[in-house]
């Protein structure tokens, strides 16, 4: 049986919900293939990540609770640094800036009106947080100091919301994109795929309750080289070669209980934002527990614990282990009476690469850049975090609004096309008449 689109859409966990809805929107006909079930079993926790959203323009805030929670955290980002905490939307954070020596360049160019040129001249202490807007949730992994070269400059003072994940999260994030216009595939086995001449992709072989043949005009692809292999051998050979590239990092979240001993343990722990960043010694490298996210869970004196750590190590449990310890002994040194109890290790620690598949959030060296642009297929458009600028969600929204301006063009043109061709049949057939 053949199934046709004009536009598919293959998305894993959400990642291209907002474009599918989009294109929807602007009468494009699209078709989501959800196939999440081929990418292992995963936690809503793991699956949202630490990077929270920031409130500005080209943000799409509809999508963003269309599935999930929102809560905004009303420090706006909060870093807690070796000399004390940093809110950027608190009331003493022009104070704690001066104190910290940030230049006026660093928090203009953050906030859009100065260029990175105008720091060039500047030291590293004076701008630190600028490269820290590049690299909170860059999907490129750099020095510190070259953080500006890569990653998407976010918006580090603006109002800033963490989302509360859901197990049915992702079902109500379809039901959304369906609401909106688009046809969602539910559970959706890629077996295989075609080409056709002219090095077009002409569809993928599909298990679903019709299995078939889907046949489309345009794909994206929401998924990276490596989560191709997990729907498929032949599909990662026949799309990517040798291309695959694994990440370089990955982040991983813990799950953490603070305990209190003593009488003022409560004073501390109570004050904890609902979303933190911890970064140890500025001047070492932004990873392990040297850069740690903490975001609260829905139980109390419950935390999630995100660390980036080489993916070379993702399932090494005894490394897991000796992260946890070590992640354990820097939060108690800074919170007194407090004692940290590690509820849960990362998912990769119980699992293995066969079941749990690729990084949920994962952090690539520069030379991804080159692989994927090397890749030539005319009508698929690749959207995941080999490509995003960001794993945040302003990552890929920018990212994502680049492709539907190139699928709306594209439409347009046919559209076109189509109205000139039916025009001149149309005169065609009136010419006809009058001659009979």
């Amino acid at each position: 049986m053949e199934l046709n689109a004009e536009v598919a859409v293959i998305s894993i966990f959400g990642r291209g919900h907002w474009l599918a809805a989009r294109l929807a929107e602007a009468k494009v006909p699209v078709t989501l293939l959800e196939v999440s079930d081929q990418m292992g079993l995963w936690g809503p926790e793991d699956v949202e990540g630490p990077f929270g959203f920031f409130e500005c323009s080209g943000l799409d805030k509809e999508r963003l609770v269309s599935d999930e929670g929102v809560l905004p955290v009303e420090q706006g980002l909060s870093l807690w640094l070796s000399d004390g905490p940093l809110e950027l939307r608190g009331p003493t954070a022009a104070h704690r800036l001066f104190q910290l020596g940030i230049s006026a360049e660093t928090i203009g160019y953050i906030q859009g009106s100065k260029k990175i040129e105008d720091l060039k001249r500047l030291d590293f202490r004076s701008t630190w947080l600028a490269h820290f807007s590049h690299a909170f949730g860059s999907s490129i992994s750099t020095l510190a100091p070259e953080s500006f070269k890569e990653g998407l400059r976010r918006p580090l003072f603006s109002p800033f919301y963490i989302r509360q994940s859901s197990k049915d999260s992702l079902e109500k994030s379809l039901k959304w994109c369906e609401s909106r216009g688009v046809k969602v595939l539910r559970q959706v086995e890629l077996k295989d795929l075609s080409f056709e001449e002219g090095k077009n992709l002409a569809g993928f072989e599909v298990r679903t309750d019709r299995p078939g043949l889907f046949k489309a005009e345009q794909f994206v692809l929401c998924l990276t080289a490596e989560e191709c292999g997990m729907l498929s051998a032949k599909i990662q050979s026949s799309l990517f070669g040798n291309r695959v590239h694994e990440p370089e990092w990955a982040w991983l979240r813990y799950r953490i209980r603070l305990q209190g001993f003593g009488p003022l343990s409560h004073l501390t722990r109570d004050q904890l934002p609902i979303h933190c960043v911890w970064i140890g010694d500025l001047m070492l490298p932004w990873s392990h527990e040297n850069l740690m996210i903490l975001q609260r869970t829905a139980v109390k004196d419950q935390f999630d614990v995100w660390l980036k750590i080489p993916n070379s190590q993702r399932f090494n449990s005894q490394y897991l282990q000796e992260r946890g310890q070590s992640l354990k002994a820097v939060i108690e040194s800074r919170l007194p009476e407090n004692e940290v109890l590690i509820l849960d290790l990362p998912e990769e620690s119980r699992s293995t690469f066969e079941k749990s598949g690729p990084a949920r959030h994962p952090v690539f060296s520069r030379a991804i850049r080159l692989l994927r642009k090397s890749l030539h297929i005319k009508n698929l458009s690749l959207d995941s975090p080999e490509d995003w600028p960001s794993l945040s969600w302003e990552g890929q929204f920018e990212y994502q609004n680049r492709i539907f301006e190139d699928l709306k063009s594209w439409w347009d043109k046919k559209e076109e096309l189509r109205l000139k061709r039916e025009a001149k049949e149309a005169a065609k057939r009136k010419n006809q008449g009058v001659e009979k």
